[in-house]
């Protein structure tokens, strides 16, 4: 509701689904990369937003690129050692549409 108005009147996973587009995937790497630049993870869709020692977080757009072909990509030419997935808060979710409406 704003200003009286309903904005959303739906399901949590919905809103989810159509205004959280972005995720992140967080890879452990077997072994460190010293050398590693963003460009060795350029991927259509993708792009580094963070490394730290042998884990990469990737911010991608799901709409773009699945996460398992993500996966399989960087796969090709490293070995992982674990990841995860983040899906966009529901607070930031929120706050966007707010700031740029619906």
């Amino acid at each position: 509701i704003d200003n009286g108005q309903v904005m959303y009147d739906g399901e949590i996973a919905k809103i989810k689904d159509k205004y959280g587009k972005k995720r992140i995937l967080i890879i452990e790497l077997e072994d460190q990369i010293n050398d590693l630049s963003k460009d060795d993870f350029s991927i259509n869709g993708a792009e580094v937003i963070q490394k730290e020692g042998t884990n990469i977080w990737l911010k991608f757009n799901r709409d773009r690129i699945s996460a398992s072909q993500l996966i399989s990509k960087i796969s090709e030419q490293y070995e992982i050692k674990d990841l995860s997935l983040q899906d966009t808060e529901i607070e930031v979710i929120i706050r966007n549409i707010y700031e740029k409406g619906l």
